[in-house]
């Protein structure tokens, strides 16, 4: 049983904290951000604390699986909440990972979603599998608001620009400038 030296419900609010902060940073592997994630989840759990059992979640499964959830006997309760468990840490994990590198992947799933097509991983393991085989051309990453793009480009004011409308680059270039960073700056056109 987890001991601790804190007040049992401060234990419990701060692992559960650190679930929902955790994110993937840049220089994270998959692999080191899928033992961070585990960590904290570990944790939850030794404090007494869960995490995924919803109970939307729990009556979908139970419905997959043909089980009236209010008639359903300890053994199958316990199944469907194990499922239901694993596939909210699933898209937990999915939904912390690394915007920059895995947004085109979680957008493909939503995608999918819309079209009657769940391909949305089930398990932690399959959620890791998917980032870590994931193909990820950063020439091709979707740009984030709020989120640097690497593949920033200017144009210097005064330097000669052919076949465009100056204006309206430069009026242009100036309003992504603005809206990347949410700071004007008149001097880069």
């Amino acid at each position: 049983m987890f001991q601790s030296q804190k007040y049992l419900p401060h234990a419990i609010h701060e692992s559960v904290h650190q679930f929902y902060l955790l994110q993937q940073s840049k220089n994270d592997t998959a692999a080191a951000y899928l033992d961070n994630f585990t960590n904290i989840v570990e944790v939850i759990t030794a404090t007494g604390g869960s995490i995924g059992d919803h109970k939307e979640i729990l009556e979908a499964v139970a419905k997959e699986e043909g089980v009236n959830l209010n008639e359903a006997a300890a053994a199958e309760l316990k199944s469907i909440t194990a499922t239901a468990k694993e596939r909210y840490l699933a898209v937990a994990f999915l939904m912390s990972s690394n915007r920059t590198r895995y947004s085109r992947c979680i957008e493909e799933l939503e995608n999918s979603f819309l079209k009657g097509k769940d391909k949305y991983p089930h398990t932690v393991t399959v959620a890791f599998i998917l980032i870590s085989k994931y193909k990820h051309d950063p020439r091709n990453a979707i740009h984030i608001v709020g989120q640097i793009n690497d593949g920033v480009s200017f144009t210097n004011v005064g330097s000669p620009m052919t076949n465009t409308n100056p204006t309206t680059t430069e009026a242009s270039v100036a309003l992504v400038v603005k809206g990347s960073s949410g700071m004007n700056k008149p001097h880069i056109l």
